[in-house]
């Protein structure tokens, strides 16, 4: 029994944007796109029952997930440790932040989503599918002919790199749901970075994820439901460096329709699953934390410095300030 819906959660106008690195001015002038939560809520035949929602958003916070979680589960019969919840990551969302300004109003809006689901169960069919898709991801850290490694959005001159720095993985990977004879419902899984939209842009939208589901609603229909779940994607951006950054809507619009090109593919080439029980795992990875060195140490002290005395230092290479690294070196 599987269940699917989806909300638009609706920030309010003029609320920063999360993911760009721009000075002072942050703040949403309108709406390109509609930034939406889709959630997907499935039970077996004993009882189990398991929730997966994805919002067009660029991180969560712990504390937001946990919010969410208590919260739908006060409205329906759902564990709150059966509910996965992601961030498509794209960066012309708002903050996930419970104290932003009507965090929660609008989080709970996304969270919605599986509390309708959950009031939709119907009888389903699931397949698994795969297809490939190397022409939208490119590794951003690039290896260059001094022993230096840059990134893909800096200047460089020509025949300077020598390659990328880092692989991509190109597999996309999708779940679709079938009820009463009828496709209704995808989840595409896929890394790479949602960050098509940057520094010129200041309106809401879920980047190429919302046109991944534009272009399957042009296949299948309006009312299709699709879920992206963005895989790992470190260092994995669409940008590529022969190229240069195209940060526009119609290359949101590429990105979406060749992957939504690729999930058809994947549903064509479809396995059942045949079982019928729902099994639900957990695993706390133990990672190590960046040791900072003396040197580096000395470095953030004196960074600080400057910016009491001077203002914000330069721009690191990757766009964010070295203020930014210098507070959290001390703290660590």
């Amino acid at each position: 029994m599987i269940g699917i819906a989806k909300t638009r959660y609706c920030p309010d106008i003029g609320l920063d944007l999360v993911g760009n690195y721009r000075g002072d001015d942050y703040a949403s002038r309108g709406e390109n796109d509609p930034l939406c939560a889709k959630a997907l809520v499935v039970s077996d035949s004993k009882g189990n029952k398991v929730a997966l929602l994805t919002v067009d958003i660029c991180k969560l916070f712990r504390e937001s997930v946990m919010m969410m979680r208590t919260y739908i589960s006060s409205k329906t019969d759902i564990k709150p440790e059966n509910i996965l919840i992601h961030a498509t990551h794209t960066h012309s969302g708002p903050s996930s932040d419970i104290n932003a300004p009507k965090g929660i109003e609008y989080l709970k809006r996304a969270a919605d989503a599986v509390i309708i689901a959950n009031k939709q169960l119907k009888p389903s069919i699931l397949t698994v599918g795969s297809s490939t898709e190397n022409r939208v991801s490119f590794n951003r850290r690039l290896k260059c002919s001094d022993g230096t490694t840059h990134m893909c959005w800096e200047k460089l001159p020509s025949n300077y790199v020598i390659r990328p720095l880092g692989p991509v993985d190109p597999e996309l990977i999708t779940l679709s749901v079938e009820q009463q004879e009828n496709s209704v419902s995808i989840l595409v899984n896929f890394g790479c970075h949602a960050t098509t939209l940057t520094s010129n842009n200041w309106l809401y939208s879920a980047d190429y994820p919302g046109y991944i589901s534009e272009a399957l609603k042009k296949i299948k229909g309006e009312e299709f439901i699709t879920l992206f779940f963005n895989g790992c994607c470190g260092n994995v951006t669409q940008v590529d460096y022969k190229v240069g950054f195209l940060n526009t809507f119609q290359e949101c619009q590429r990105i979406g329709y060749m992957l939504g090109v690729a999930a058809v593919d994947a549903m064509n080439n479809q396995l059942v699953v045949d079982s019928e029980i729902i099994s639900v795992s957990k695993e706390m990875v133990p990672l190590k934390r960046i040791q900072i060195t003396n040197d580096q140490l000395e470095w953030a002290k004196q960074a600080m410095k400057r910016v009491e005395k001077e203002g914000m230092p330069p721009l690191q290479p990757d766009g964010r300030p070295d203020a930014e690294f210098a507070v959290n070196w001390i703290r660590m």
